[in-house]
């Protein structure tokens, strides 16, 4: 059975087999939003996240106060947010033995891969991001990083993929009570010295894909792009905010159902706003100790011209509005201008460089604009063959092909 009920909004499924009611599991009766918020301010990344929707329970008539209606990580998920077949999946959990779906053969089979074939090869390392997406495991290792997720990496792991040829391996991000200043831990907490330490399935992962010199920019790249958007403290502050407001109604209620005080309820948003405004430093500070990054940032303002016309697209995000983002001492940065239907791509602003669609900027500060022009439609069409109706023995479909 399914309900069809659009609980999360735009950019999630309409329609569920499964849902979670969860109590904040260890943020109950603390802030009861610390997950709800990491999802949320995750929404942009290119992550598995859950949906969230607080809401009020009552079972038979009875109270029961505040619980959180999220999705379920199960196959229907991968069909629901990726319009795979969830009977066609392997979903693993921790070291690969847990298996929820499918099986882990093709885990270990890549594992083996890895471990003698070192990623520092370019062959290698295009081999294995050929199975991982590694854009998305690149952000998952971010988002456990920076929201500091206690409960994490020696559980709350799992990751699945399509049994098609082209799947590749997707790592869930759930389960972060234990983040976002929980547990009396402070924004300046080193979690990234625990994701290089190894030791876990993810961190070793992560190591490992270190080793090419390709993703390390990727990862050091998305990083600081998310650092000055998603993590931006003007960003996260209001979406704390707006979350707090909305289930400040019923805490008092849901408090005296299950026992506590609202005077703890206070404290412990305040002790998520100074998380979040005082993280980004520290998570800067942590990279550049770690990668060995010393100086100053460099910072790339860009955007698109018209604004309607196209994005520049780069490491994580995508920009049409001008915008300037600190990028790491010495490390370069891919952007591509990308063109709205009817446009196409004219020139850079900066002439001096490469005139062409996906250029590396160097590490010195800099101001680059893609420039876009209406795409030049050809005066004349021809309609070339025609399709339809074919025989039922051998049906490639209707269609028309046009030659200009």
């Amino acid at each position: 059975s399914e309900i069809p009920i659009p609980f999360f909004g735009d950019g999630k499924p309409s329609v569920y087999n499964r849902l979670l009611l969860r109590n904040s599991g260890q943020d109950w009766k603390h802030s009861f939003i610390r997950d709800g918020l990491a999802h949320t301010l995750l929404q942009e990344a290119d992550l598995d996240v859950q949906g969230y929707q607080p809401s009020v329970v009552y079972i038979n008539g009875e109270y029961w106060g505040l619980h959180n209606i999220r999705e379920r990580m199960d196959k229907f998920y991968t069909r629901g947010n990726h319009f795979v077949d969830e009977d066609n999946i392997d979903l693993l959990e921790l070291s690969g033995w847990g298996t929820h779906e499918g099986d882990n053969s093709i885990w270990f089979e890549l594992l083996d891969y890895i471990s003698t074939n070192p990623l520092s090869d370019p062959i290698a390392y295009q081999a294995v991001k050929s199975r991982i997406d590694v854009e998305s495991f690149a952000d998952y290792i971010i988002a456990e990083v920076f929201m500091n997720n206690q409960d994490w990496p020696h559980n709350n792991v799992k990751y699945w993929r399509s049994r098609e040829l082209s799947g590749k391996w997707r790592f869930l991000f759930y389960d972060c009570d234990g983040g976002v200043g929980n547990w009396g831990l402070d924004a300046s907490f080193d979690k990234l010295a625990l994701a290089l330490s190894g030791g876990f399935t993810a961190t070793d992962l992560f190591n490992d894909l270190l080793q090419s010199p390709e993703f390390e920019q990727l990862f050091l790249n998305r990083y600081a792009e998310y650092l000055a958007t998603i993590f931006d403290y003007s960003f996260t502050f209001s979406t704390l905010r707006n979350i707090a407001r909305g289930i400040y109604p019923e805490v008092y209620d849901s408090f005296t159902r299950w026992g506590g005080s609202t005077s703890t309820w206070i404290p412990e948003l305040y002790d998520i706003r100074y998380f979040l405004r005082d993280r980004v430093p520290h998570a800067r500070a942590h990279v550049k100790a770690h990668f060995g990054l010393s100086g100053p940032a460099w910072t790339l303002t860009t955007g698109a011209w018209p604004t309607a016309a196209g994005s520049v697209k780069l490491a994580a995000i995508s920009v049409s509005e001008r915008a300037t983002i600190p990028y790491w001492n010495s490390v370069p940065v891919m952007i591509t201008a990308v063109a709205e239907p009817g446009y196409e791509f004219e020139r850079w602003s900066d002439s001096s460089l490469p005139q062409l669609p996906t250029i590396e900027i160097p590490p010195t500060n800099r101001a680059v604009g893609a420039i876009f022009r209406v795409a030049q439609i050809p005066a004349d069409a021809v309609i070339n063959e025609i399709n339809y109706n074919s025989d039922t023995a051998f049906d490639p479909g209707d269609w028309i092909e046009l030659h200009n």
